[in-house]
């Protein structure tokens, strides 16, 4: 799993009618960021990144300028005492059905969903300076590692975490697809930290949804590496995109056909 980060300039008005669109990659990648501008009445939404498998990657989205770390050591109060405030939520269709099985869900732009648990959560890797957007600092690695294990696999979730999967469509291979949506991802909730940016945290990989159609939900390591890497990388050479919080791998195994060839194998 990998945390992503992306900064947004993000308005929600009250009317589904008048909100936005919004499009998502529908490719595999690791949880991400979001960035919305807006110039007068256009909307210009950057790809998102995303993370990968028993590894996953979050999202976060905040609202205003100032992108400057928190100076307060993160403590496990700290962690579940982040501020949420799922705007989304509130002002969007939710879909009216519990069930976490592949299906059509009309009127609804989330399904409320939970990640799925995976065995043993390992940190790989995190970024600093993309956890401090939300409050997140430490100097003690040892409770920084657990923390960042447990809460960005999906075994845990922050106070007031309202994990829900996001429904959308679009065109794939020069042809209207119809429902697509969060195949392996999930919106976690959305963070005001203390320069009042709103920052909304997804976590990618983390397991099956309504909108997952064959697959299991879950990313590679391999995979989740790449776009962690990439997601901070195009932010520090000045390319607007997401933010790569974490990538956390686990003993979890799923089978792939890494070179497609029909040799499917289980990796981590």
């Amino acid at each position: 799993m990998a945390p992503l980060f992306r900064y947004q300039w993000y308005r929600l008005v009250s009317q589904y009618a008048d909100l936005p669109h919004t499009y998502k990659r529908s490719d595999n990648a690791p949880l991400t960021l979001r960035r919305y501008s807006e110039r007068g009445s256009q909307w210009d939404v950057s790809n998102s990144y995303h993370l990968k498998h028993s590894h996953y990657k979050a999202v976060a989205r905040p609202v205003g300028m100032g992108t400057s770390p928190i100076s307060s050591k993160a403590t496990l109060a700290s962690w579940e005492s982040l501020r949420l405030d799922n705007l989304a939520l509130r002002s969007l269709p939710i879909d009216s059905s519990k069930v976490n099985v592949p299906r059509q869900v009309p009127g609804a732009c989330f399904s409320m969903v939970r990640p799925t648990p995976v065995e043993n959560p390992q940190l790989v890797a995190f970024s600093a300076p993309a956890l401090a957007l939300l409050g997140l600092v430490s100097e003690d690695a040892n409770q920084w590692e657990e923390l960042i294990s447990q809460y960005f696999s999906g075994n845990k979730l922050f106070p007031g975490c309202e994990p829900a999967a996001h429904c959308y469509c679009g065109h794939q291979f020069g042809n209207f697809a119809g429902q697509l949506g969060d195949g392996a991802a999930m919106y976690l909730g959305e963070v005001i930290n203390d320069q009042g940016e709103r920052w909304e945290i997804q976590l990618k990989g983390a397991g099956p949804t309504p909108y997952s159609r064959q697959a299991d939900g879950r990313k590679v390591l391999r995979s989740s590496i790449r776009e962690f890497l990439c997601s901070e990388a195009m932010f520090h050479l000045g390319i607007p995109t997401t933010r790569a919080g974490t990538c956390v791998t686990s003993d979890s195994v799923v089978l792939r056909d890494i070179f497609y060839d029909g040799n499917a194998k289980s990796e981590r």
